[in-house]
């Protein structure tokens, strides 16, 4: 689903750079309940970090695995360390 929403352009008209369109998609994707101060995190990771380091796509999308796969800490989720 997110996948698609990515093909089909998601977050070019709202001038989302990589890192906001990847969260912000899997917010709307996956029901996941992150409102706009919290997507608002992905911002500094676009464009990698602003230096073209780690990709803020990748970065984003490791954001998203928190909210769906962890209840309280990640060490404790068997979904993800």
């Amino acid at each position: 689903m997110l996948g698609k929403m990515m093909q089909q352009g998601f977050g070019i008209k709202e001038d989302l750079n990589c890192a906001e369109t990847i969260l912000s998609g899997a917010n709307q994707a996956y029901c996941m309940g992150l409102d706009a101060q919290d997507l608002k995190l992905a911002a500094g990771f676009g464009g990698g970090m602003a230096i073209e380091g780690v990709c803020g796509t990748l970065t984003a999308a490791i954001m998203a695995l928190g909210p769906l796969f962890v209840r309280e800490r990640a060490h404790e989720s068997t979904r993800i360390k």
